[in-house]
């Protein structure tokens, strides 16, 4: 399809305030406006002083309640990953150290000669980008509060200063994003709250970082247009930096208009991005984590304001989250707790995973999806879910105390309600997600019914994640095609087109046909159905059934609209299952795979003859025959790490209807 259809068909499915918007952006890069408006920055240079005296804009949690939820070895494990940051080393994405690097390669320019390619960046701009997110500041300021060592705060500003030398304001790939300009600016602000009290800050350094903040602040609301393009966590990132600034130096000139543009574009952005269900808009538990924390953090700004009483007579009082957005929130909090396996607070690795932590408020590890859910059920919903642990650390940077009995009705709640999309089976303790979703905008996989399965807090059947967005052909955003998903694929093709990187066109829209219950209120069976193959004159429907002796049983039906008279064509049918990476044995027709929770058999046939298997790990063929892609039987649990996991495929090529069952079961050593 050529570039022209490609883009009519773009803006027809996207819609014309985007398409609009995001060409105002480009107008404003082409045009030199971006390079302009911000020489305003020296407008700062001659206000005052005060001005950029930063607020206290929360309270600090009690020392003793921190240290009273942390085991001795959780303490010590702050105080590690502290050290190594001490020592220049950080945890990207959750994962093994490297090195802290915050200086890009010179010479720098404006940053909109990268934004346009006039200056290219060498390597992964989200390598580039994550250490900018000052994430490994939350850690020091963490670690200063609770053992009182000046080093954490030394190498706090050290690093800082570093930051601020190699990237002067508007210059370097570090200032193209405003969503990374706001995540850095909230984080510099957190830690100004906490080594405000170190005896080696100066009042002249904490002046100096609040020029530091003005600065950031200023430069989101320029490009805002940006983010209200995109529909998604850029815009409720830029909008809580905007609260943030106004709430840290009221004082500045700019206050009163960060604070109204903030409130009002993140209020916006919750309206449009979260449905009555509770499903985030990108379709992501990542970024449905990263939009809770995003709220978490303007409540606690905003209850401060009220408390403190410096809301300026009551003028911004009106200034927080509205009733209607705690419901949403309350929803978007219960939606994922519904996807959350309690042994281990783990989810489904659904939709884009860049490994965003924003606010890594807790020594548990990234894919613990607990401190935040833990938070966000006690402000959204006033009950907190889990017992006494590592969690409640967020939870008190977050000003929550939450007592023991309210925890006990939380629990008995959140057994009882379940989304359409859980099934649950007690006879071998697993439930499964099936994948139905309606798009209201730009999809981020194409990943319709794809069904993900856990037993005991093994994620038996997985959903692969992202790895990268940037490296090389074939890793280009692969992970989000659906031959990598546990769904069915047609003639070798994507449920949707493919247009971009990022961008999806021909959404493939899926709903739920029937569903039964058992006696317990849980789902048992669900019937779906999606029409992302329809150009090729095909439905694709998916019957999942949670069994009496523990079993799953998965069958598609891919139906064949009679009206496309192409009843004598073979269609080629690959329905692909990526399972957890264990010992593994093949024989015939049959996975068995040896877990340390038992063994788990895999097994595919269908009424028409099935052409052949193809069992991969690490895009490898171990057994079975045809070609096979690279990017196959690999799993990435965080952005920039992809890990070998047994990809089963069965290949039917035959002419529809053509039934292809699954059959799931468990037995014990």
């Amino acid at each position: 399809m050529n570039r022209l259809l490609l883009a009519i068909k773009a803006v027809r499915q996207l819609g014309i305030q985007p398409v609009g918007l995001l060409t105002l952006y480009r107008l404003g890069l082409a045009s030199g406006y971006y390079r302009w408006i911000e020489k305003r920055v020296d407008e700062d240079c001659r206000l005052a002083g005060n001005v950029f005296h930063i607020e206290k804009i929360f309270d600090l949690p009690s020392r003793e309640m921190l240290l009273a939820c942390l085991s001795k070895s959780e303490i010590e494990k702050l105080r590690n990953e502290a050290d190594e940051i001490v020592n220049g080393k950080v945890r990207l994405f959750g994962g093994e150290p490297v090195d802290l690097q915050l200086k890009p390669l010179p010479p720098l320019t404006h940053w909109t000669d990268y934004e346009t390619g006039k200056i290219s960046v060498k390597g992964d701009i989200k390598m580039i980008w994550e250490p900018a997110r000052f994430g490994w500041a939350y850690i020091l300021a963490r670690a200063f509060y609770i053992f009182k060592e000046s080093k954490y705060a030394v190498a706090f500003w050290r690093l800082t200063a570093g930051f601020l030398e190699a990237n002067p304001p508007y210059k370097g790939p570090h200032w193209m994003s405003g969503q990374e300009v706001a995540l850095r600016m909230i984080a510099l602000t957190y830690a100004a709250q906490v080594f405000n009290s170190a005896e080696i800050t100066v009042p002249k350094q904490i002046a100096a970082l609040g020029k530091v903040i003005a600065v950031h602040a200023r430069r989101i609301p320029p490009t805002l247009i940006y983010a209200r393009a995109q529909k998604n966590n850029h815009l409720l990132s830029e909008a809580t930096g905007l609260i943030t600034a106004a709430h840290a130096l009221p004082r500045h000139p700019q206050a009163e208009r960060w604070l109204k543009l903030g409130w009002h574009w993140f209020n916006r952005g919750l309206e449009m991005q979260i449905s009555e269900e509770g499903v985030y808009i990108q379709h992501s538990a990542n970024y449905q984590r990263l939009m809770l924390q995003l709220a978490l953090w303007t409540h606690l700004l905003s209850q401060y304001q009220q408390k403190s009483g410096k809301n300026k007579g009551g003028k911004f009082i009106e200034l927080r989250i509205s009733n209607e957005n705690i419901k949403r929130l309350h929803s978007a909090t219960q939606w994922l707790l519904d996807l959350m396996e309690k042994k281990n607070g783990a989810v489904p690795n659904l939709g884009p995973n860049d490994g965003a932590y924003i606010q890594p408020l807790t020594v548990c590890p990234f894919a613990d999806y607990r401190p935040v859910l833990q938070t966000s059920s006690a402000v959204f919903g006033d009950n907190a879910i889990f017992g006494n642990k590592a969690w409640d650390e967020m939870g008190l940077w977050y000003g929550v105390r939450i007592q023991q009995e309210e925890r006990k009705k939380a629990v008995k709640k959140i057994s009882e309600e379940r989304t359409p999309h859980i099934l649950i089976n007690p006879i071998s303790q697993s439930w499964g997600y099936l994948r139905i979703a309606n798009h209201s905008s730009r999809p981020g996989h194409a990943d319709q019914l794809h069904f993900d399965l856990w037993r005991q807090g093994i994620n038996i059947a997985q959903d692969a994640g992202t790895f990268s967005y940037n490296d090389p052909f074939p890793w280009d955003n692969a992970l989000s095609r659906s031959d990598v998903h546990n769904t069915v694929s047609v003639n070798g093709c994507d449920q949707m087109l493919r247009a971009g990187k990022f961008l999806w066109l021909d959404w493939a829209q899926a709903k739920l046909v029937e569903y039964e219950r058992g006696e317990n209120g849980h789902f048992t069976s669900m019937t779906a159905e999606h029409v992302g193959y329809a150009r090729f004159g095909i439905l694709h429907q998916r019957s999942v059934v949670s069994q009496m002796d523990g079993s799953w049983l998965v069958e598609d039906k891919l139906l064949l609209d009679p009206s496309f008279g192409l009843e004598k064509l073979d269609y080629t049918f690959r329905v692909h299952w990526l399972l957890c990476n264990t010992p593994w044995e093949w024989d015939e027709d049959t996975l068995t795979l040896f877990t340390n929770k038992g063994i788990c058999t895999v097994q595919i046939n269908s009424e028409k003859t099935i052409s052949y298997y193809q069992v991969v790990r690490g895009g490898e063929l171990l057994a079975g025959e045809g070609d096979i892609s690279p990017t196959w039987g690999w799993t990435s649990p965080t952005y920039g790490k992809k890990d070998p996991a047994i990809s089963l495929s069965a290949i039917v090529i035959a002419k529809p209807p053509v039934k292809i069952s699954t059959f799931i079961r468990f037995h014990n050593y």
